[in-house]
């Protein structure tokens, strides 16, 4: 019960009520700037990616318990995620790119931990569409444009510790920044979680949502809601996150 608690306090006092407060003022003004069509410039063969973050967690928003993934273990990554994001112009609204994520590899040798103990996550029926709603973007604070965001379509991802397992689908939200050439997964550019009164971001498939629970004390149930923070915005619950660095020099501008 403590768990529960804490990480809810943390994760409404920090995100959601900051957010609110700055977007509602923030929204309606940034929608009537974004761009009909993007361009996309990656000079990568193929427009291939290899992107890693550190640090990412992964939140129950209806019990609160938590799981983070962290590089250590001889693994130089938390996760890992490779794909292809060719280049391209003139590119319409919404762009999908098919194979945006090819592969997601979490740390397998210790560095995935949760309150019921250490985590093995499997991603399954890859590759996971890449879509890009708007340009630009708003990050997680509501007031920042981002160089475009969306949302990754994931199919599943399994999640298994002791006495427990479940699965995670939905759609994760996204935005990615060209100064750092880092994609951001953050829930809080999307109102669909009720983490802000506005947002680009609208998800076709619903948010990141638990199925097919085995066990797990009650502490995760079917139907729960998840967020995923891969993000070194301020609105990070858990303060130590960090977002997708991509090796590819990557931009995503607007003719």
């Amino acid at each position: 019960m403590r768990m529960r608690t804490r990480v809810t306090r943390i994760l409404f006092s920090s995100a959601a009520a900051t957010s609110a407060a700055v977007l509602i003022g923030a929204g309606a003004v940034h929608a009537a700037d974004t761009a009909a069509t993007i361009t996309v410039t990656n000079p990568a063969a193929g427009g291939s990616y290899t992107a890693v973050t550190s640090h990412s967690s992964f939140l129950d928003l209806t019990t609160g318990i938590s799981l983070t993934c962290t590089s250590g273990g001889g693994q130089n990554y938390g996760s890992q995620a490779t794909g292809a994001l060719p280049s391209q112009s003139g590119v319409a609204l919404p762009a999908t790119f098919a194979a945006g994520v090819g592969s997601l590899l979490f740390n397998t040798a210790g560095g995935c931990t949760s309150l019921l103990g250490s985590v093995t996550s499997i991603a399954t029926d890859t590759p996971y569409e890449i879509v890009i709603q708007n340009y630009p973007g708003v990050k997680s604070d509501g007031v920042t444009p981002a160089n475009g965001d969306g949302y990754i379509h994931i199919k599943n991802v399994n999640v298994s510790m002791p006495a427990c397992s479940f699965t995670v689908s939905g759609d994760a939200p996204v935005y990615y920044d060209n100064a750092t050439q880092s994609l951001n997964v953050t829930p809080d550019i999307a109102p669909e979680y009720g983490t802000s009164t506005t947002g680009d971001v609208t998800l076709p498939d619903g948010p990141l949502t638990i199925s097919n629970v085995s066990g797990c004390l009650g502490e995760v149930q079917n139907g729960d809601i998840g967020a995923y923070y891969a993000t070194a915005d301020a609105e990070n619950p858990f303060g130590n996150d960090t977002p997708y660095v991509l090796d590819s020099a990557l931009q995503i501008t607007s003719p």
